[in-house]
């Protein structure tokens, strides 16, 4: 077996996952780095003769792998790996392993609404004995008893699922798929019921995957429809989330507030301090905004690097790939 352990440019994110990669495959598996750009003649051998390939990104004028069996892609999404010139036979797969990050970070985001444990450290800095007077008992909210919604309940919406029922919350599940309850899910709603779903929660975690029929699907008539002290965090991608709907329900204080990890712009070369939104939720003392970071941790390449390294032997033994995307035929 020949693989090929690809980078667009400098990616370092690839370059710390090919040594852990190589380390768990059999000794008869060759792997090649190329970090070169399209046109390179060492990418061009490599493409030509790689088996598997590991990368994020197969675009126009990118070398055709012609012996290709499998192209992995180490994270979930598989947009930017284009497969016209895939030959027949060979699959597409990602990976997870980044669900129990945000599942914490999920959960991390209902405690920080609920225990103002930020403000108390501040305050003793200065000796400030303010949350030790019984007049502030009403500001430590306990999240035991409080209601999740779940809008999207794939491997993500899962782990927070566990989470939250551990901590005595009562869990919903909205899901493009009927949702079995009875174990960590109290209640299902379809998809068409977003509206009813939403206005029942305390918490909303969104983790649907973004499709035209998801796209702004927290909207006007979803967040109008919700509790007046609800928070919706939002772990799925920016385009769920209707922009100005959701910055004018906040400026107007008609939800107690958000978190957003995916953003509406990123950094480019070009601008690499880039606003993360099109409105100025920086000014929102009820926003809270993160670097599209809740699926990172300290365990997440070793996770994904184990999986990967799965494939390829699975691949190499003749057996079926996990998590096939597409695959040619």
């Amino acid at each position: 077996m020949h693989g090929t352990l690809n980078a667009e440019g400098p990616n370092a994110l690839l370059k710390d996952i090919v040594d852990q990669v190589s380390g768990m495959l059999p000794d008869n598996y060759e792997v090649t780095h190329t970090d070169a750009v399209p046109g390179d003649p060492d990418q061009e051998k490599a493409f030509a003769e790689a088996d598997v390939i590991v990368g994020f990104t197969l675009a126009e004028g990118w070398p055709a792998p012609a012996k290709l069996k499998l192209w992995q892609v180490p994270a979930a999404g598989s947009d930017r790996v284009g497969t016209a010139s895939f030959p027949p036979g060979s699959v597409l797969c990602n990976c997870f392993g980044h669900e129990i990050p945000i599942a914490e970070y999920v959960m991390a985001s209902v405690l920080y609404w609920q225990l103002p444990l930020v403000d108390a450290f501040n305050k003793m800095k200065n000796n400030e004995w303010y949350y030790f007077s019984p007049a502030t008992m009403a500001e430590q909210r306990e999240v035991y008893g409080k209601t999740i919604g779940i809008l999207g309940y794939g491997m993500v919406g899962k782990e927070v699922a566990k989470r939250a029922k551990a901590f005595g919350m009562e869990v919903l599940a909205c899901n493009f798929t009927e949702v079995e309850t009875g174990g960590a899910v109290d209640r299902y709603f379809p998809l068409e019921q977003v509206e009813k779903f939403a206005s029942e929660v305390d918490f909303l975690s969104v983790s649907l995957a973004l499709v035209d029929a998801t796209k702004n699907i927290v909207n006007e008539k979803v967040i109008a429809g919700m509790k007046g002290d609800a928070v919706i965090i939002n772990v799925g991608r920016a385009g769920l989330i209707h922009e100005e709907d959701l910055y004018n329900a906040l400026k107007d204080n008609r939800i107690r507030g958000a978190v957003l990890d995916p953003q509406y712009n990123y950094p480019t070369a070009d601008n690499p301090n880039a606003s993360p939104t099109n409105l100025d939720f920086a000014s929102l003392d009820n926003a809270r905004l993160t670097s599209h970071m809740s699926g990172a941790s300290d365990q997440l390449f070793a996770r994904r690097a184990g999986y990967v390294a799965e494939n390829i032997v699975r691949i190499g033994n003749g057996e079926e790939p996990l998590n096939i995307v597409w695959q040619a035929e």
